[in-house]
C-alpha cells in the first residue's frame, strides 16, 4: 500500500483485495487470514478456511461489511470489528460511516456512525448507500432517503436513482430531474437528460440546449455550451475536452 508518501508491504502473497478511500481488505495466503488496514495499522478480521474465500464483501470509504465464514454479519470500522448480526444478512450495501443490510427477519436497518436502527419492517424493493445515506424504494412503494438519522419520504414512486457519495439523482412522477444533498432537494430540469454522472457532492449532465451544467455543493453552474469531444465528472471537477489537444477543469464556478 502507498500511503502518505510511504511504502508498506501487508504481505508477501495476496489472493483477493478490496479497497476503499482509507481502508484496505486483504487476504494474507501467507497466514491463512483477512487482514484489514486502516490509519497505518493492520488488524485481523477472519481466519481463511481452506478453498474458501470470502465471498460477501463490500468495502467504501472508511468501513468494511461481510458475511464470515460461520454465517455472521460483521462491520469493521474505525479499528473495531463489530458483531452486527448472529445471522446472515440477506443482501447489503456500504458507504461512509454507512452500511444499510436487510436482516434475516427481512427488516431494513441501517449501521451509521455506531448506531443501528431499523427503518422499515420490511426490505425494500431497492436501496443504495452512499456516505452518510441511504435512498431507497420501501416496500409499498414509497421513495425515501436515510440522512441525518431520519427518514425523508420524497413521494410514491419507484424512481431511476443514482447515488452518489453525498448526492442522489433521481427522476420523480412528472418527468422532473432532482437533486438530493444534505437534506436539501433541488429540481434541475424539467427533463431527465441523456447524459449523467454522478460523483461526490456533484451531479453534472449535458442539457437539451447542449450546456454542460454542474450541481455541486447546492449551487448549479453552467460550465460550457461549446461543443466537446469528451467530459468526465471526478470528485467535484468537471474535466472536458474540445478538439484533439484542448482541455478545461471546471471547480466550484472557476475554470482552469
Amino acid at each position: 500500500v502507498f500511503d502518505k508518501g510511504i511504502v508498506k508491504n501487508l504481505t508477501g502473497l495476496c489472493d483477493q483485495y478490496f479497497m476503499g478511500d482509507s481502508v484496505v481488505l486483504f487476504l494474507d495466503a501467507n497466514l491463512g487470514a483477512y487482514k484489514a488496514y486502516y490509519n497505518g495499522k493492520i488488524y485481523g478480521i477472519e481466519n481463511f478456511l481452506p478453498d474458501s474465500v470470502l465471498a460477501e464483501v463490500k468495502v467504501s470509504d472508511n468501513i468494511i461489511a461481510y458475511n464470515n465464514f460461520a454465517h455472521q454479519f460483521r462491520i469493521f470500522f474505525h479499528g473495531a470489528i463489530i458483531e452486527q448480526e448472529q445471522y446472515p444478512v440477506y443482501g447489503f450495501d456500504a458507504g461512509r460511516n454507512t452500511v444499510a443490510y436487510v436482516d434475516a427477519n427481512r427488516q431494513f436497518r441501517v449501521f451509521h456512525d455506531g448506531k443501528t436502527t431499523t427503518i422499515e419492517d420490511y426490505a425494500p424493493i431497492s436501496y443504495t448507500a452512499g456516505d452518510n445515506l441511504v435512498a431507497y424504494v420501501s416496500a409499498d412503494g414509497y421513495f425515501k432517503i436515510y440522512y441525518g438519522d431520519s427518514v425523508s419520504t420524497i413521494g410514491y414512486f419507484n424512481p431511476v436513482y443514482q447515488v452518489g457519495d453525498n448526492v442522489v439523482a433521481f427522476k420523480d412522477p412528472n418527468g422532473f430531474f432532482k437533486a438530493f444533498y444534505k437534506g436539501t432537494l433541488t429540481n434541475l430540469e424539467n427533463y431527465v437528460p441523456a447524459s449523467i454522472q454522478v460523483r461526490y457532492n456533484s451531479i453534472a449532465y449535458i442539457s437539451n440546449t447542449n450546456t454542460l451544467r454542474l450541481f455541486t455543493e447546492g449551487e448549479v453552474y453552467d460550465v460550457t455550451n461549446a461543443d466537446i469531444d469528451s467530459w468526465q465528472l471526478d470528485y467535484d471537477v468537471v474535466k472536458y475536452q474540445i478538439g484533439q489537444s484542448m482541455f478545461h477543469l471546471y471547480y466550484k464556478g472557476t475554470e482552469y
